[in-house]
């Protein structure tokens, strides 16, 4: 098929479409007490909660597995300067890789980013990314990929998580939450994980001033009391 063939194809598809992606509800809503549940009255305790103690928002929301994808069309890559307007099918098409594809980030990795790498294959069914080898002493082409891609990742991760700090953006604490990968029995090598991956992170964060106390300070996680 050519180029003009997929623009033409594209065009129709997305006129019929009238947009790529969609919002499902997870309940279906028989009756007034399935109403009252996910709306008024019920949904008041729950806001009530979340406004209390905002940091059980991903237990509670769409916040645990939901992405926002921004743009202001100004850059559209392979586009240029197309405008919002322009940027929206682009954006669209964005989340559906999102959702389709296994990237990391969409499978419980409890890392909080999305990582793409061109080593990851997304076509490949799967339930997590497979660190973990049978010997350490012997090449296993898939395990070490994937390490050398996550190693690549915190190489540049580290960084990025040092300039939040420093920017002194809100709730930077958050960053601090990490964890093991689902499936970990299956696809990963703890020891390798811990050390690799979660030690360095780690590291970084504990010798930052993330925590901002009662007087509006910043200190590090050592330095902190909690009643």
């Amino acid at each position: 098929m050519t180029q003009n063939n997929y623009q033409q194809l594209a065009l129709e598809l997305h006129k019929k479409l009238q947009g790529k992606i969609t919002s499902k509800s997870k309940i279906d809503v028989k009756g007034e007490d399935d109403l009252s549940l996910v709306y008024t009255p019920g949904v008041g305790a729950v806001s009530q909660l979340l406004a209390d103690q905002p940091e059980l928002a991903s237990q509670y929301t769409i916040k645990h597995n939901t992405v926002a994808v921004i743009s202001d069309g100004s850059a559209v890559l392979g586009l240029g300067n197309i405008g919002p307007y322009g940027a929206l099918p682009v954006m669209e098409g964005k989340a559906v890789l999102f959702k389709e594809f296994p990237l990391i980030g969409t499978e419980n990795f409890n890392l909080p980013v999305f990582i793409q790498h061109v080593d990851f294959h997304p076509t490949e069914l799967r339930d997590g990314i497979r660190t973990k080898k049978e010997s350490e002493e012997l090449d296993d082409p898939t395990a070490d990929i994937n390490r050398a891609a996550l190693l690549e990742f915190i190489g540049s991760y580290l960084p990025f998580v040092e300039q939040i700090i420093t920017s002194e953006i809100a709730n930077t604490y958050q960053i601090a939450k990490s964890g093991l990968p689902d499936f970990v029995e299956t696809y990963s090598n703890i020891d390798w994980y811990r050390e690799n991956i979660q030690k360095p992170i780690r590291s970084l964060i504990l010798q930052k001033p993330i925590v901002k106390t009662c007087a509006g300070t910043l200190v590090e996680i050592s330095k902190t009391k909690f009643p």
